[in-house]
């Protein structure tokens, strides 16, 4: 853990709900600021609890203290309470809804968030968090976030009072379940404000400064723990299948716990100057899989998917027992937005705090601070090979004190031997011996609109874990379900959003899904048969040229379709649109309008060719061999009428003629 030099003032984070994949449950809360005024206000009197004074001085001794110890950066005072706020709030009630308002307040307290124990909110309820004005809120939390195991930590919210605001349905038989255990006395400004912005080290580097690393910043996220009052940093780790199971990687110094909240693209959009970002995903709890003190590793795995939508970077890793070149490092220093640092030489293996590491030696772009510990250190090649331990680092350091020890990724995979001790068992859990993989963001490709068959796929990296199905009116394409990550489809009928939902089963206790809507569209596909006869002639014969326009889709054609059939010199033909057979078939030339230029004849009409049926068109006339012998070619292109497939739409036919 860095020592800390500085109180913290961070940037606001603001996060916003991104919409996960079809159809995981929802797992992210909305926090927004709004302009003063922009709100309605409440008028009824809020019940207020007044918490009791932190002691600031003590908690400032005991981060220096916990400077010494290794501790995560700490910038909140956790105060015990017990609240059940459906008992101590007031309650308004309006023909739709019960309305809970009950109000928090810590005189002194840059922000505040909340510890629940107990949340079960009844189906359509809504619970929000709110200062006073109305300037900053979190929420809704619904349903969706009820805890069933361990707890629920709020976001932070800005100032020295909070409303807790719930609205459950008037019509519900049972009322919601709020428990508050704790709440966290914010005595460091983690907020910005005018005068205060980017209070990291002079020297840090905002990680929009070095757009080719934002592939890798992508995967580096910043989580509060230590009861709701601290920052680490982690990043989020890709398997050897490419499953993208939520894999965080951190130190094991950080002590990150079941319910860390762990926030997503926390950087300022621009390199300089540092401003707050436009949104952050948030999630909230993460399960145990593995640590080991001899690298100072942590590896949990989030109880939720990541949404595609969040564009989370899974980040490769490398295994080898090597030292790198051009590494470099992405973190939240003292619970800064994301910054990037740049080593000036080659790695070196060390030895800190009793667990192997790799040394890094910054250059002038970067060092690491209090809030880095457990951010990942890249290769060259943008592999993870180590997270951050601590080190001497400053941005005032020279010469070796520019350095920092990470724990080796290297040691970590074997760790002490067993699975909740070593990545192995959960990076390959299936022993495909891969010493390096590479960074990817989830995908599913394929189109919006599928007329009459298309494919769709999702980039996982192994087959065997996926499989696929259609959601909607599934019986409007064929097949409807499958396993693999590729699924070809065939339109039966036209139908808008049909859903197709790519799942991975590769272990995990949550559901991995990924969805795309789109049209079915089915559409007419028209096919020209061309019937030249006949053949062979000799001298100078009669000829006929028929052409079946066919309807080979079920599908009914619409609007103009045009054929055009190529001139020979040899042959002049007419068009008659009296002709009801020719050359003992049957034709429809009366539906059939009729041009010629230098090159072809040309036939439209605007009468619909029946599913499945045809429309056919004929021209007769004189061939004329003379003395020669040879073939003349009587090539028909149809388009038009709504055909949407357009690689079947040439035919042929010939004549032979010889000399008579």
């Amino acid at each position: 853990m860095k020592s800390i030099t500085r109180l913290v003032n961070n940037l606001l984070l603001v996060s916003i709900l991104l919409v996960s994949a079809f159809p995981v449950a929802q797992a992210q809360v909305i926090t927004q600021r709004f302009a003063p005024g922009t709100k309605s206000l409440p008028t009824e009197p809020i019940p207020t609890l007044t918490l009791p004074p932190v002691d600031l001085t003590t908690y400032l001794l005991e981060d220096a203290q916990r400077t010494k110890d290794q501790s995560p950066f700490r910038f909140g005072a956790n105060i015990a309470v017990d609240i059940d706020l459906l008992t101590v709030a007031s309650r308004t009630d309006t023909p739709t809804e019960r309305i809970y308002r009950y109000q928090l307040y810590s005189a002194g307290a840059y922000s505040l968030n909340l510890i629940l124990d107990q949340l079960t909110l009844v189906s359509g309820a809504q619970l929000y968090l709110y200062d006073p004005a109305v300037t900053m809120q979190i929420g809704p939390i619904t349903d969706q976030q009820n805890i069933r195991t361990g707890e629920f930590w709020s976001d932070l919210l800005q100032g020295d009072r909070l409303i807790l605001e719930l609205r459950e349905p008037i019509n519900s038989p049972i009322a919601s379940q709020v428990h508050i255990r704790n709440v966290v006395h914010g005595y460091k400004n983690v907020f910005p404000s005018q005068e205060k912005i980017n209070e990291s080290g002079s020297c840090e580097v905002n990680m929009a400064c070095f757009p080719a690393r934002q592939f890798e910043g992508d995967g580096v996220i910043i989580i509060l723990t230590s009861g709701g009052s601290a920052y680490c940093t982690g990043s989020i780790l890709n398997d050897s299948r490419q499953s993208f199971r939520s894999f965080l990687l951190s130190a094991n110094h950080c002590g990150v716990a079941d319910n860390s909240l762990i926030r997503f693209k926390y950087q300022s959009p621009n390199c300089t100057p540092t401003s707050a970002p436009a949104q952050t995903v948030t999630m909230n709890g993460s399960d145990f899989r593995a640590n080991y003190a001899g690298s100072d590793v942590s590896l949990r795995e989030l109880k939720q998917q990541i949404p595609a939508t969040a564009s989370v970077t899974y980040l490769g890793w490398n295994r080898t027992n090597a030292n790198a070149s051009n590494a470099f490092g992405i973190h939240h220093p003292e619970g800064d937005v994301k910054k990037i640092s740049f080593t000036n030489a080659n790695t070196e293996f060390a030895t800190y705090g009793g667990a192997n590491t790799l040394l890094a030696y910054w250059n002038n772009q970067g060092v690491t601070e209090p809030g880095s510990s457990g951010s990942p250190l890249f290769d060259g090649n943008g592999r993870v090979i180590g997270q951050l331990y601590g080190g001497p680092s400053t941005c005032a350091a020279t010469g070796t004190s520019r350095s920092d020890y990470y724990g080796r990724f290297f040691t970590s995979w074997t760790g002490g031997g067993t699975a909740s001790s070593r990545l192995s068992n959960w990076l390959d859990p299936t022993n495909l011996g891969n010493l390096t993989t590479s960074g990817v963001k989830s995908a599913l490709s394929g189109p919006t609109t599928v007329t009459n068959a298309g494919s769709f796929s999702m980039n996982t990296g192994t087959a065997s874990v996926t499989s696929w199905s259609i959601a909607g009116a599934a019986s409007a394409v064929t097949p409807t379900s499958g396993t693999g990550n590729v699924a070809n489809l065939a339109v039966l009928s036209s139908v808008n959003s049909l859903t197709i939902v790519f799942s991975v089963n590769a272990g995990q206790s949550y559901p991995i899904q990924f969805s795309q809507v789109f049209d079915a569209v089915k559409t007419s596909d028209i096919i020209p048969i061309v019937y030249a006869r006949p053949s062979p002639v000799y001298g100078s014969s009669t000829v006929s040229l028929v052409v079946d326009v066919v309807e080979l889709n079920s599908v009914a054609t619409n609007g103009l379709i045009t054929v055009k059939v190529t001139k020979d010199t040899k042959a002049t033909l007419t068009f008659d649109g009296s002709l009801t057979t020719l050359g003992g078939r049957s034709v429809q030339n009366s539906s059939w309008t009729f041009s010629s230029d230098a090159n072809y004849y040309t036939l439209t009409t605007t009468q619909p060719v029946t599913g499945g049926d045809k429309l056919s068109l004929g021209l007769d006339g004189i061939l004329n061999a003379a003395s020669t012998t040879g073939v003349v070619n009587c090539s028909a292109t149809v388009i038009g009428g709504g055909d949407g497939k357009l690689n079947n739409n040439v035919d042929a036919d010939k004549i032979e003629y010889f000399q008579q």
